[in-house]
């Protein structure tokens, strides 16, 4: 088995997620940007993070959040998991890259090593499993792109 400590030093873990979870009770603004950064992660001053937004706190270093993008009320942004393959646990980890202007909508979940496109739209409780390409509106589990950003049954 697998343990964090294996992947990361136990202070620095407990110091990201101090940081991390002080942040998920903070409104969105500058200064909650400036906090998370001191995680290691690249977040732009501009980024808009609700409330309650968990960000990987292992691996955080991984994760860029470019200028006016919105992250909704509950999202998670995972760079890092473990898996199992083959009868043997597995860390999968990798950059999360938020490309300017894009939308994660409340309670979605974004696995790691994925870049979500400049002006796209992933809506609430969807899982993002790939990229996403830039302009387009994902939505389920796993996130489908919707075609012309038109919903049907």
């Amino acid at each position: 088995m697998i343990k964090l400590s294996d992947l990361r030093s136990r202070p620095r873990i407990s110091w990201n997620w101090f940081v991390i979870g002080l942040s998920m009770v903070m409104a969105p603004g500058r200064f909650k940007n400036w906090w998370l950064r001191r995680t290691g992660a690249n977040i732009h001053h501009t980024a808009w993070i609700s409330p309650d937004v968990l960000l990987d706190p292992v691996f955080p270093e991984l994760l860029i959040i470019e200028e006016n993008v919105f992250i909704g009320w509950g999202a998670s942004i995972f760079t890092h998991m473990i898996d199992k393959k083959g009868g043997e646990f597995v860390t999968i980890k990798g950059e999360v890259w938020l490309q300017k202007g894009c939308f994660i909508g409340g309670k979605s979940t974004v696995k790691p090593a994925l870049k979500v496109g400049r002006d796209s739209k992933v809506g609430s409780h969807s899982l993002v499993t790939r990229d996403v390409l830039p302009g387009t509106i994902v939505v389920g589990i796993p996130a489908k792109e919707i075609p012309n950003g038109e919903y049907r049954e």
